[in-house]
């Protein structure tokens, strides 16, 4: 007897059909999608804008730098992956300008120190590095942050296991020695991780400081008719050597505040983590005597240590003089020669 299919009731057929057609326009686009060239299905993967140049239209962007804006913003034309890429750059409100020049008053001709003038304008210039609290700056901070508190559990980890590999050592117990071994190296990954990230997030929060402070100085200082302050700071403001604190006097404070913020919370939490588990070793009279011995080795140091801070503050004036009048050399060279 011959064999036969069951045949379908109508209902199935009907229900058949689409699932026919899908499966057939799925198949039309497999082929079409593996047709399409591998820098298209890339910039479709990736979202990327930008699109692959020629040398020409490379370099004729390049030439053009910028593009003005109708809303008075410039939009930066920037090499990225043979393409441009571009950078948007909004003024600053003159009436920011006017509600921040009261946070600013004119420095004192005295001593500086850590006063209460002091830390008025320093917390007005952290208003300007950091605008708002979902800004990415803030984000870079929370970030460096949790990389900070992960170094300092991963150092009292690996400090706990040095103890311990000693101690297997010492009791010639190979197998502990060997397993603490192979956890020693188990820390080591994270740790090279967590190295790396605290680097380049303090990198990369001092390069966004540096790029907001630099914005607000140049819209403050580059300011047109009726304020023209890059020409009355010198003259009228008698403040010599503006262009050495807007290059460089910037770039070192940015660099200098991301690396004081690792070095203020990356000691506290060493010393309250490490305080706590001393205290239960040494017990509380050894770790008093041991912070007593710390406190007398840091005043013996701050006694014959020299004013390095002064000696800084002299080298960098000394520089921009230097600076200046190089520029005036080059500037004037004709009544100099």
């Amino acid at each position: 007897m011959p064999f036969t299919l069951p045949s379908l009731p109508p209902a199935a057929a009907r229900h058949r059909k689409p699932i026919a057609l899908s499966l057939a326009v799925l198949l039309l686009l497999r082929s079409s999608l593996l047709k399409l060239p591998k820098d298209a299905i890339r910039q479709l993967v990736n979202g990327s804008s930008n699109n692959k140049l020629s040398p020409e239209e490379l370099a004729q962007a390049l030439q053009q730098v910028y593009v003005d804006e109708g809303d008075g913003s410039k939009t930066l034309l920037v090499p990225y992956r043979e393409g441009v890429s571009k950078v948007n750059i909004k003024p600053i409100p003159k009436s920011k300008l006017a509600a921040d020049a009261a946070r600013f008053p004119l420095v004192p001709q005295d001593k500086p120190g850590l006063n209460k003038g002091f830390l008025k304008q320093l917390i007005a210039i952290l208003r300007i590095a950091f605008p708002s609290w979902h800004s990415k700056e803030i984000l870079i901070l929370i970030l460096h942050s949790c990389f900070l508190v992960a170094r300092t559990v991963l150092s009292v980890g690996v400090a706990r296991l040095d103890g311990r590999l000693v101690r297997d050592i010492v009791s010639a117990d190979g197998k502990g020695f060997l397993k603490g071994l192979g956890l020693w190296f188990l820390l080591a990954i994270p740790s090279t991780y967590t190295n790396s990230m605290i680097h380049h997030l303090q990198a990369k929060l001092s390069l966004r400081m540096r790029t907001r402070l630099t914005r607000y100085t140049h819209d403050l200082y580059l300011s047109s008719f009726p304020d023209l302050r890059y020409y009355r700071v010198g003259p009228e403001g008698g403040l010599e050597g503006a262009d050495q604190y807007i290059t460089s006097d910037i770039a070192a404070f940015s660099d200098a505040f991301s690396g004081v913020y690792g070095n203020v919370l990356k000691p506290s939490l060493d010393l309250f983590l490490f305080t706590t588990q001393l205290s239960r070793t040494l017990g509380v009279r050894g770790t008093i005597l041991l912070f007593v011995n710390y406190y007398v080795t840091a005043r013996i140091l701050r006694a014959v240590t020299p004013a390095f801070g002064r000696l800084a503050a002299v080298e960098a004036m000394l520089e921009g003089e230097y600076r200046a009048g190089m520029a005036r050399v080059g500037r004037e060279s004709e009544e100099v020669a």
